[in-house]
């Protein structure tokens, strides 16, 4: 009943269009304001309620323009509307799904903290493994990421124990100190393994922090550690 006393919900399809298309636009907008984006998404959703036909015919009809004007710099505003409104993608014209999967396989570094949700959306998935099998050592650098994915964790972990000389070594410590409990009880034995069988990282001025890292891992115990240390010839840092 109360959304039927809107004015919205008596307002002409061509004011409700144009209403649609204000907020949209606004979503395409970078801002730091995350309550104002959320404010405009509790505006579409309310129309979403109250005129779920003109809803669906505006994303059809005005989205892909909308898409098409965003520059490449700031197109990761388009995870917004993915993210929010999952069922857009439908709406969305051919040539604009191709550059969002081509935008996401080469996602610039900075939103690399985008790359859990899309590993998880199902027309994006396969291109951003592609991103992350593609990552470097740079991009890796300052791992901001509220959680952090197997196939992300996999490639920090590739790159550390693919180190071909101490200071790669040395300077990739702190991407995988700032991980460390992150990882799988498989991850971190790769890493102490490679403390023994990497002489680069064995030479490394950081090899015993990341072994002291790699203790406070929960998915494994002292014991095992101390274990795979052995097995490499690693003795001086053995707890036992």
């Amino acid at each position: 009943m109360a959304l039927q006393n809107s004015p919205l919900f008596r307002a002409r399809e061509s004011l409700v269009t144009n209403y649609i298309v204000v907020l949209l636009k606004r979503l395409l907008v970078r801002t730091n304001d995350y309550k104002e984006n959320m404010r405009i998404s509790a505006a579409l959703n309310a129309v979403y309620q109250m005129r779920k036909n003109v809803f669906d015919s505006t994303l059809k009809e005005k989205l892909s323009v909308l898409f098409r004007t965003v520059e490449d710099k700031d197109f990761d505003l388009t995870f917004y509307f993915l993210r929010n409104l999952p069922e857009c993608w439908e709406y969305l014209d051919l040539d604009v799904k191709q550059k969002l999967l081509a935008y996401t396989e080469l996602l610039p570094k900075e939103y690399l903290d985008e790359i859990n949700y899309l590993l998880g959306h199902s027309e994006l998935s396969a291109s951003a493994t592609r991103r992350i099998r593609s990552a470097t050592r740079e991009d890796l650098a300052h791992p901001w990421f509220s959680e952090l994915a197997k196939p992300l964790a996999n490639r920090i972990v590739q790159l550390y124990v693919e180190s071909a000389s101490y200071e790669q070594a040395n300077s990739f410590s702190s991407t995988i100190m700032m991980c460390a409990s992150d990882f799988s009880k498989e991850q971190v034995e790769k890493i102490v393994r490679a403390c023994g069988e990497n002489g680069q990282i064995r030479e490394s001025l950081q090899v015993g922090n990341i072994i002291g890292s790699m203790r406070k891992n929960n998915n494994v115990s002292d014991t095992e550690i101390d274990h795979w240390l052995l097995e490499v010839g690693m003795t001086d840092y053995v707890q036992i």
